[in-house]
């Protein structure tokens, strides 16, 4: 196993069972200890690689950080039509008439006005200017809001949740990444002819319709 993939499916899934335990109406304090327990067994491995930056205790840590930084979040999960809080969130969506897509978001958040992709990311890199504009353009992101658009869930962005896992500390930054609709249209070109190359990303799957 690679540690830094492990190290952020960690905090991805702890952090999905957070979200997920204060969205059936658990407060975000006993949310939090309930699954710093959980981690003790489940994701003590992390140990095992010997790193001084992703292990066990700093994963706790970030929890409590990222909990702490976002206590007052005003994005919440947003409810899908059979009562399940948006997280994980899979989407099988026709391009053209020889391949589907298959999408899969960590979220769907809303602060009341605005509805968003929920994406979070774990990094070793500064929280700056250029990591961000690494997702613009980014075929990730393209395909993302090319889907939204088909979805009628009046989706105007993604909501990069970023979290920069330092030796000593965690720091998080947010930014919302929008597209034009014209660029939103160039993407599922873009999609076309991935699929047809074979050079999509994991969180994305080109479905043949034969």
């Amino acid at each position: 196993k690679n540690l830094h993939t492990e190290f952020g499916k960690g905090f991805h899934s702890c952090q999905e069972d957070i979200d997920r335990r204060i969205f059936y109406g658990q407060s975000r304090e006993t949310s939090l200890l309930d699954v710093l327990k959980i981690t003790q067994t489940d994701w003590r491995h992390l140990d095992s690689f010997a790193h001084t930056g992703k292990n066990l205790k700093n994963l706790r840590r970030t929890l409590i950080w990222y909990n702490t930084q976002y206590e007052f979040d005003s994005f919440k999960l947003l409810t899908l039509p059979d009562g399940r809080p948006a997280q994980e969130v899979h989407y099988n969506l026709p391009l053209n008439e020889k391949y589907r897509i298959s999408v899969r978001f960590d979220g769907i958040v809303s602060d009341g006005t605005t509805t968003l992709i929920l994406e979070r990311k774990t990094t070793g890199n500064n929280l700056d200017y250029k990591y961000f504009m690494k997702y613009t353009p980014n075929i990730q992101v393209g395909t993302y809001l090319w889907a939204a658009s088909k979805m009628g869930l009046g989706i105007s962005g993604i909501l990069i949740d970023a979290v920069q896992i330092l030796v000593g500390g965690t720091r998080f930054s947010r930014q919302t990444i929008q597209l034009l609709p014209d660029q939103i249209q160039e993407y599922e070109r873009i999609l076309i002819n991935a699929c047809e190359e074979a050079s999509i990303t994991p969180d994305i799957v080109c479905l043949s319709k034969a």
